[in-house]
Parts: structure tokens; C-alpha cells; sequence
């Protein structure tokens, strides 16, 4: 498949990235993002309060529900990704790979990554994992998913304390300084976890795409899983 024919798909999705996460997504590091709920969606699951906290179990036991009618990137859905970016008479430049000037020497003028139009788009992914989380639920193979370096190993399901500073840091710096007491870390936000593939758009077909894949619900979400497992 092209890539115009995937920029053709009708259920084709945006999804926006900094500048850092898209240089760890093109080396191959970052296979996972974190998306703050919506309040309103979390107050039509928990009508039931606890001193003004949403009720945790009530969310937990909504999750798979709340994944399938609010989640805005589904098992399956394939994302066209955003990323600063400029149009040069040659075609279209991106920041992330590090130019700064033209070859004529001027200075380049860059885009913000939401104003992006589809057909710059150089970058696609493909959705395997949706679930429910607290921010501060993030293990330690999360954490190298989302492109932090650590010396825990990849399979741990723990926390040491330079993981949780890195992450933390690398959370709060993605947050605007007067949000950060409603959605910074301390504030423990609930979160969107889409788990992704880059897909590689010299080999991608829809046989590739189907292949071997269901989807299941689980007790915090939707997974694809092989067939074979």
C-alpha cells in the first residue's frame, strides 16, 4: 500500500507529538502515550462521589465500557501523526530532523504540530492497545515504552526511584505551568494508555493489518492479541 492510499483511509486519526517524542518515536524507542481523561467523562461514569474524588472502583469497573465509547484512539485505528513542520518549494521539512536554515542559508519558519496539514504526513501508526489508567499506575516497561532511558530491566513491573524522577520530570514538562496542580503527576490524573506500532508503509496491507489479531475486552480496557496465544 502507498502511503496516499493510507492517507485515503476514511477513519484515518490525528494525533499530535513534541518535537522530542517524535525523534523517539522514529528511533524506535516509543511505542506508547498517555492521554489525560476528560472530567466530563469521568463524571458521567462516577455520579456517585467521594468528597468530590471520582470513585476509583466505579471507574475500574467501567474501563473496557469507557474505552469503547470514549477512548479517541481504538485497537486497530491507524493515526496519522502531527509534528512541527514548514513547506519549502522542494516539498515538505521537518524539525524534528534537526535543519535549521534552507539551502539557501534563511532561517525556516516553523509550523506548530496542529496546524499540520494530512498530506505533509510522513509519519503512521497503528493503535494494538487501549485501557484506563492512574498516571502513577505506570510500571517499569511503560516507562521504556514512553522513551525513557533506564537501567531497570524491560520486563520489570517496578518502579526504582531515577525511573519515577525521569518519568515525573518528563510528565510535568509536557504540562502547562497552571495546569500542573489539576494535571501534573502529584496531581495522579486519570489517563488514556494507547499502546502503538509504527507501521513501516512500504510493507503495510490490509492482510498484515488483520492477520492473526482479535480484539478482547479486558478489566482495564481493549487489547489485540495473536490468535495463537
Amino acid at each position: 500500500m502507498t502511503r496516499n492510499e493510507i492517507l485515503g483511509i476514511r477513519w484515518l486519526r490525528p494525533i499530535l507529538f513534541n518535537t522530542e517524542m517524535i525523534l523517539r518515536i522514529l528511533d524506535g524507542s516509543k511505542g506508547v502515550t498517555r492521554r489525560i481523561i476528560n472530567k466530563r467523562i469521568l463524571d458521567y461514569y462516577c455520579s456517585i462521589q467521594d468528597n468530590g474524588v471520582p470513585n476509583v472502583q466505579r471507574i475500574y469497573e467501567n474501563a473496557a465500557y469507557m474505552v469503547r465509547e470514549f477512548c479517541p484512539y481504538q485497537p486497530l485505528d491507524i493515526l496519522y501523526v502531527r509534528e512541527a513542520w514548514s513547506e519549502m518549494p522542494a516539498g515538505y521539512v521537518y524539525r524534528a530532523d534537526g535543519n535549521k536554515k534552507d539551502h539557501f542559508g534563511n532561517r525556516i519558519i516553523w509550523h506548530p504540530s496542529i496546524h499540520m496539514p494530512k498530506a505533509a504526513t510522513r509519519i503512521f501508526l497503528k493503535v494494538t492497545e487501549s485501557r484506563v489508567e492512574r498516571l502513577q499506575d505506570i510500571n517499569g516497561r511503560d516507562v521504556l515504552l514512553e522513551g525513557i532511558n533506564s537501567f531497570v530491566h524491560p520486563e520489570a513491573d517496578y518502579f526504582d526511584m531515577n525511573q519515577r524522577e525521569a518519568f515525573e520530570a518528563f510528565w510535568n514538562s509536557t504540562i502547562r505551568k497552571p495546569d500542573l496542580d489539576s494535571k501534573g503527576w502529584a496531581a495522579n490524573p486519570w489517563v488514556w494508555v494507547i499502546r502503538f506500532e509504527k507501521i513501516d508503509v512500504d510493507e503495510f496491507t490490509w492482510e498484515l493489518y488483520y492477520k492473526n489479531r482479535i480484539v478482547e475486552d479486558t478489566e482495564k480496557g481493549r487489547i489485540l492479541k495473536p490468535l495463537t496465544e
